[in-house]
C-alpha cells in the first residue's frame, strides 16, 4: 500500500456519513440471527461508572471473593480478584496491588487523593497518574471527586517473535569498529523493556563477558522476562565500549514516558524501547510519543521496536448501520452494496486474540480540554451460534477513544465443545452512543487471523510512529547478504507504517492527515543471546535465538552510538538520514514490483554501518564489483562460463544514484584504480548500480557497495 493510497483510503473514511438504517428490514434482519438478538436482550447495561468496564469486573469479583473467604483468610490476592481471561493480561501483583492509569484535570490533587488510598510506585505526565493501588480501595477510588476516570494497565506487549550476535555481519559493525577504530566508546545508551535482572542471571552475563560490569539500573522492573537484558547483550556485542543503562517501561503510560525523560537526564546518548501499550493513541501523539519528541529535540537519537503484528488490522470509516436495543447502531463491514455486521476471525485453541480499537475523536487524558471522544464505541465476539463470548464496553464518552477487546480459545465452544471445537468467530463494532465517528481502526496482537473485509492496513502507531523515532523493521540475519540472501528478507510479522495522524496533542484536528514514512530502517534479529529465545537450525550453535523487532531496534541503536564516536557532532536528524541513505533496499512482499527506495514494510532498507560511518567521516572510498555471476575483484565472469575477461573504463556506464542523496548535488566522481585492480576514487556513500558493456551477453547488473580505508584492497564490502 503506498502513501497515496493510504491517504485515498483516508479521505474516503473521512467523507460525509452515509444514510443511516433506523429500522429492521427483512434484508437486515437476515443479517442477524434470532440467537445473536436473544443474547443482546440478556445484556446487563453498561455502566456507568467512573472505572473502566475491566477494573468494574475486577471490583466485582473482588467483592464476591472476599465474602466466600474463610475468616482466617485475611489477604486476597489480585489474582483471585479477577478470574475472567481479561483480566489475565492486566498488571496485577500477587499481594493485591493492581496497576492503574488515573486521569484528571487536576492530576497534583488525585495523586494526593490516590496516595491517601495506598497508592505506590506513582508517575505523573499530563492529566495521567500511573501507579499501583490495593485491589480493595477500587470502590473508593470510584467515589474520588478529583478523578475523571481510571484504566487498567493491560500488560504492554514486548515486540518479541519466537524467539557474538550474527548481527554484526548482517549490518557490518565488525567492519566499522576494526576499519575505523570505533566501539561506541564514550557514548551511552539506554534500554526501556520489562526487566533487567528479575531472574538473576546477570551476574553470569558480566562474567562471560556478555555485559559491562556497570550497568547503570535506573528503575527495575517486576515479574519480567528479562528481555531488557537480552537486549543489552545484542547493544554489547555491536557496541562494546559504550556504557549502558536501563529503565522498565512496564509501570504505566505515564512511568514509560517519564522513564524516557530520565534515561534523557541520566546522559544517553541513545535510547531504545521495544514496548508498546495498546492503548497509546493510533490518531494523535500520546504521551509516551510527545516523550520520544522531547528527548530528540534535546539531542538523544530513539529508536522503537516496529512491531510484530505485520499488517493485521482493519480501518475503516464507521459505516452506520442497524441500531439493537441493548447494543447501539451496528458498524456495517460490507464496503460495497451489501451489509455485513460481522467479520470473520479465525483463531486456534489455545490462542489469544488481542484487538486495541480506536476512532478518530480527540483523547481526553491528553488534553481535558479537548472535550475527549464525542462517540461511545463497543467491541463484540460471538461464536458460530451467535452466543457472545468476550465483549469491551468501556464507557468513552467525554474520555478516551479507545476499547480492548481479549479472548482466548479454550476449545469449549461451537456446536460441539470439546471434541471439535469451534475457531471460527464473529466480530461486531458498535456505536452505543454519541456522534459516529469518521475513520475506525483496530490492530490484532498475537494471534488470530483476519478473514474477511481485510484491508491488511498498518500496525506501526503509538510512540513508534513520533516524529521522533527511529522505527526498526526486523530482517532474519540468515535472510540478508551477509549469509547469503540478496536483496535481504523482511520479516512476515515486521509491524507496517502508514498509520495517519490526524489530531494534534492538543486534540485539534489537523487541516489533512500526517503520514509518518515508518519504519525507517530495518536491522536484524534471531541472533543469539546467552539465555533469551530459543535454538534454531539456520546457525550451528545451541546459544538460543532473539526474535522479533525487538532484538532489531538493539542493533540499530548500537550503530548508531558507533556513528556518534566517529562524528559527535551528529544530530538525531544526521544519524537517521546517514542510516536510511546507506542502508541496502528491501522489497516490500505485499505489492507487485519490487519498492525502490522508501516503502512502508521495509523503510529505506538494511542499514549498514561500515558504509554509514564511512560517510559520516567523509573518508576516500574503495569499492570492489562483485556479484552473484561471479564477478571477482575486477574480473567478470559469466553465468555458466568460465572465462574471464577484465574490465574497464568503458566497461561502466554513469552510476544511477538510488535512495535520498546526503549532497544536494550529486555528481559522477572520477574512476580509477589503483596497483591491485581495485576501484578507488573519493566517492560517496550511495547505492550505485554498474551496468557491464554490452559485449557481456548476459547484460548482468551489480551493485557496488562503497568502503573505506582498507588497505591494499584486503577487504571489500557486502556486495550484491
Amino acid at each position: 500500500m503506498t502513501e497515496d493510497d493510504i491517504a485515498d483510503q483516508i479521505n474516503a473514511a473521512l467523507a460525509p456519513e452515509a444514510s443511516i438504517l433506523n429500522t429492521v428490514s427483512d434484508t437486515v434482519s437476515d443479517t442477524i440471527s434470532d440467537t445473536v438478538l436473544d443474547a443482546v436482550q440478556l445484556l446487563p447495561p453498561k455502566s456507568t461508572s467512573k472505572l473502566d468496564s475491566k477494573l468494574v469486573t475486577v471490583l466485582s469479583s473482588y467483592q464476591t471473593q472476599r465474602d466466600q473467604t474463610q475468616p482466617n483468610q485475611t489477604v486476597l490476592t489480585a489474582n483471585q480478584a479477577a478470574p475472567d481471561q481479561a483480566a489475565e493480561s492486566l498488571l496485577m501483583s500477587g499481594d493485591g496491588w493492581i496497576a492503574i492509569d488515573a486521569v484528571s484535570p487536576d492530576p497534583e490533587r488525585l495523586l494526593h487523593d490516590l496516595q491517601a488510598l495506598g497508592f505506590r510506585d506513582a508517575s505523573s505526565f499530563g492529566a495521567v497518574v500511573s501507579g499501583k493501588l490495593p485491589t480493595a480501595a477500587l470502590a473508593q477510588l470510584n467515589q474520588l471527586e478529583s478523578l475523571a476516570f481510571a484504566n487498567p494497565v493491560y500488560r504492554p506487549i514486548r515486540n518479541v517473535g519466537r524467539t557474538t550476535s550474527q548481527a554484526d555481519l548482517s549490518v557490518r559493525a565488525e567492519q566499522a569498529r576494526r576499519n575505523f577504530n570505533l566501539s561506541g566508546a564514550g557514548l551511552r545508551i539506554g534500554v526501556l523493556s520489562d526487566s533487567y535482572d528479575n531472574r538473576r542471571g546477570a551476574a553470569r552475563d558480566i562474567a562471560s563477558g556478555d555485559l559491562p560490569a556497570d550497568i547503570q539500573v535506573l528503575r527495575e522492573g517486576s515479574g519480567g522476562s528479562d528481555e531488557g537484558r537480552a537486549m543489552l547483550q545484542l547493544i554489547h556485542d555491536i557496541a562494546p565500549g559504550a556504557d549502558l543503562a536501563f529503565h522498565t517501561a512496564f509501570e504505566g503510560e505515564a512511568a514509560f514516558a517519564n522513564g524516557i525523560l530520565a534515561l534523557q537526564e541520566a546522559g544517553v546518548q541513545v535510547i531504545v524501547d521495544d514496548v508498546i501499550y495498546f492503548a497509546e493513541p493510533m490518531f494523535q501523539d500520546g504521551m509516551i510519543a510527545q516523550a520520544v519528541d522531547q528527548v530528540a529535540a534535546a539531542g538523544v537519537s530513539y529508536f522503537s521496536s516496529a512491531g510484530n503484528s505485520g499488517r493485521e488490522s482493519y480501518m475503516s470509516r464507521f459505516t452506520p448501520g442497524l441500531e439493537l436495543n441493548g447494543l447501539g447502531r451496528l458498524h456495517d463491514f460490507d464496503p460495497g452494496s451489501g451489509i455485513d455486521y460481522f467479520q470473520s476471525i479465525s483463531l486456534e485453541v489455545g490462542e489469544t486474540l488481542t484487538l486495541s480499537l480506536q476512532w478518530d475523536s480527540p483523547f481526553f487524558s491528553l488534553n481535558p480540554a479537548s472535550g475527549g471522544s464525542q462517540s461511545d464505541l463497543d467491541l463484540y465476539l460471538f461464536d458460530e451460534n451467535g452466543d457472545i463470548l468476550a465483549r469491551s464496553i468501556s464507557d468513552n464518552l467525554g474520555r478516551d477513544p479507545v476499547e480492548i477487546l481479549q479472548f482466548t480459545n479454550s476449545g469449549q465452544t461451537g456446536a460441539n465443545p470439546g471434541a471439535n471445537p469451534g475457531t471460527n468467530f464473529n466480530l461486531a463494532i458498535v456505536n452505543a452512543g454519541g456522534s459516529n465517528p469518521g475513520l475506525i481502526k483496530y490492530v490484532s496482537f498475537g494471534d488470530g487471523s483476519i478473514d474477511e473485509y481485510d484491508t491488511a492496513s498498518s500496525t506501526i502507531f503509538g510512540h513508534a510512529n513520533a516524529r521522533g523515532a527511529n522505527a526498526v523493521g526486523a530482517a532474519a540475519f540468515f535472510q540478508t547478504p551477509a549469509y547469503g540472501s540478496s536483496p535481504a528478507q523482511i520479516e512476515s510479522f515486521s509491524s507496517a507504517g502508514g498509520t495517519p495522524i490526524l489530531r494534534a496533542p492538543s486534540g485539534e484536528r489537523l487541516l489533512s492527515p500526517e503520514i509518518r514514512l515508518k519504519p525507517a530502517i530495518v536491522a536484524p534479529d534471531g541472533t543469539n543471546t546467552t539465555f533469551f529465545g530459543r535454538d534454531i537450525s539456520q546457525d550451528a550453535d545451541l546459544f538460543p535465538n532473539f526474535f522479533g523487532t525487538s532484538a532489531a531496534a538493539p542493533h540499530a541503536a548500537a550503530v548508531a552510538a558507533l556513528l556518534l564516536e566517529a562524528n559527535p557532532s551528529l544530530s538525531p536528524v544526521d544519524i537517521a538520514g546517514v542510516l536510511q541513505a546507506t542502508a541496502l533496499d528491501i522489497d516490500d512482499p505485499s505489492t507487485p514490483n519490487f519498492d525502490v527506495g522508501f516503502d512502508f514494510a521495509s523503510g529505506y532498507g538494511l542499514i549498514q554501518a561500515d558504509r554509514a560511518v564511512a560517510t559520516v567521516l567523509d573518508a576516500e572510498a574503495l569499492a570492489v564489483i562483485r556479484g552473484r555471476s561471479g564477478l571477482v575483484g575486477n574480473l567478470a565472469q559469466e553465468f555458466g562460463n568460465a572465462e574471464r575477461r577484465d574490465l574497464t573504463d568503458a566497461d561502466l556506464v554513469t552510476p544511477r544514484l538510488d535512495g535520498p542523496m546526503l549532497s544536494s548535488e550529486p555528481e559522477r566522481r572520477e574512476i580509477d584504480r589503483n596497483e591491485d585492480g581495485w576501484v578507488k576514487g573519493n566517492l560517496p556513500a550511495f547505492e550505485a548500480r554498474f551496468q557491464l558493456d554490452s559485449q557481456l551477453s548476459s547484460q548482468l547488473s551489480f551493485q557496488a557497495n562503497l568502503q573505506a580505508n582498507f588497505q591494499f584492497g584486503t577487504e571489500s564490502l557486502n556486495l550484491l
